[in-house]
């Protein structure tokens, strides 16, 4: 008790009058709150991360910035004040009313942000009617009386007395007149029959849909779901691969349907041919090919092993043994494979040899390769991959390493040959992702791709002259 008597005389005789002991402990849990305050500054700086917020927001954000940055400022004058109008006004109640007000103006600005009144709204949206679909993505999907969009953008001839929105994840919606897949049109697709199922797949009694993209099923009525990532009619399996966001769904023309399979989420047969994704794997014989479950790359038949659907020189895969000394090679008696089961040189040093950057390039102390083959003259001490240029419309980047162009102190390598004249200074090669091109070139010529806009963006207009292949490529590299 002698540190609150302490703290009531001290009261009087700043505020003047009886101090109550509620008085004195709400006082000081509100100084305490100063302790706190350098580290609560500095996180109002993240309230600002998004320039561009609803008004209510940004009312909120600077309401909530301001009573913190001025909390010590004001929060001594502002008990006295308090004290002082609730002996005034003979009621207790304000003292605690006033000097809370800090606290119940941040509560005030929450409420404001998590309101109704905070939320963004499109150009043009009425606010009274306006309400988002599909909570669980963020709402892409919203409408007011009249209209529809999708993230905040009018969908254009969307019907909003009839609008639908037919998955959680708010991807595929429907009105009278369409069928929509992210905001846009999904031209084709009946509206009164489309239907969602599993893993992301749409039909309409006509056809099949995955990500917004038509099968273009042959035969609809034959049509059914498959066994990985095959679903076939009576003339053609569809095959949907890692890149189906991008390209829907491939058809394969196959020989049997009624005996088609599929094998793994990369292999499938039926009684005649095997298949590797969307390609027949020619000569294997599918009487006797399996595949292997701790690879699925790997298949096999009586003759060979396969790995992505392409014939190796190794009879049966369990033959192979995990190198214990390192992990992306088997052995076999004295032979060397790589992860992709292409037998390295005799010459290949196991104990000290390294892949490169998750490059298609290794090296040990004496030689360099490209996949399984021996790069000839290259050093292997002071051998690297090339950096690999990205180019975008709004930026390049090359820290990622290039599998097709390597270099060691004084030359340039495509794969397993030297590019003699190649100029060592001046050579870049890398990805350009708006012509989906790869490219090479140095200060005289192209060896793959040409310029593009992104390339003379990047190069600057010097180097617009250049033709893409004074001599034919294969000249250059050697072929």
């Amino acid at each position: 008790m002698g540190m609150i008597d302490k703290c009531c005389s001290w009261m009087k005789r700043r505020m003047g009058g009886q101090v109550t002991v509620g008085e004195i402990f709400f006082s000081m849990l509100l100084l305490s709150l100063l302790l706190a305050w350098p580290l609560v500054t500095l996180g109002t700086i993240f309230l600002y991360d998004r320039s561009s917020v609803p008004l209510a927001i940004d009312i909120s954000r600077w309401v909530v910035t301001l009573v913190i940055w001025l909390y010590p400022v004001y929060i001594i004058p502002l008990l006295f004040m308090a004290k002082k109008m609730a002996r005034k006004h003979g009621k207790a109640s304000l003292f605690y009313i006033i000097s809370g007000a800090p606290i119940i103006l941040l509560a005030l600005s929450i409420l404001l942000a998590v309101s109704p009144l905070a939320q963004e709204l499109p150009k043009g949206a009425d606010f009274f009617t306006y309400k988002r679909i599909g909570d669980e993505i963020g709402g892409s999907y919203s409408m007011d009386g009249n209209h529809v969009y999708y993230m905040l953008q009018e969908v254009k001839g969307a019907d909003a007395k009839t609008f639908q929105v037919m998955t959680n994840e708010g991807d595929y919606a429907v009105d009278k007149n369409h069928v929509y897949y992210l905001g846009e049109v999904l031209k084709g697709a009946n509206p009164t029959t489309f239907k969602v199922g599993k893993n992301g797949k749409a039909y309409d009694g006509k056809d099949c849909f995955i990500y917004g993209k038509p099968y273009h099923v042959a035969d609809y009525k034959t049509f059914r779901m498959g066994k990985g990532n095959w679903d076939l009619d009576c003339k053609y399996a569809y095959y949907l691969g890692d890149n189906a966001q991008e390209e829907g769904a491939k058809r394969l023309r196959i020989s049997d349907w009624k005996s088609f399979k599929g094998l793994n989420e990369l292999y499938a047969k039926d009684n005649k041919q095997v298949y590797f994704q969307d390609k027949v794997v020619q000569g294997a014989d599918a009487a006797t090919f399996f595949t292997y479950k701790d690879n699925k790359h790997v298949g096999q038949d009586k003759t060979c092993v396969y790995y992505d659907g392409q014939p190796r020189e190794l009879k049966d895969y369990r033959l192979l043994t995990p190198s214990n000394i390192n992990d992306n090679y088997y052995t076999y008696g004295q032979s060397v494979y790589n992860f992709e089961l292409l037998k390295m040189p005799s010459c290949t040093d196991l104990k000290h040899l390294q892949s490169l950057d998750y490059t298609d390039w290794s090296k040990d102390l004496h030689h360099v390769y490209w996949k399984n083959r021996l790069v000839k003259g290259a050093n292997p001490a002071t051998f690297s991959p090339m950096p690999s240029l990205l180019l975008t419309i709004d930026s390049s980047d090359d820290t990622n390493k290039d599998s097709d162009y390597g270099r060691d102190a004084t030359h340039i390598y495509y794969r397993e040959v030297m590019l003699k004249d190649a100029d060592y200074n001046s050579f870049i090669c890398g990805w350009d992702a708006q012509e989906q091109m790869a490219f090479a070139f140095d200060k005289h010529r192209y060896y793959e791709g040409h310029p593009t806009p992104l390339i003379r963006k990047y190069r600057g207009s010097t180097h617009a002259h250049l033709q893409p292949h004074p001599r034919p490529l294969s000249e250059w590299r050697g072929e």
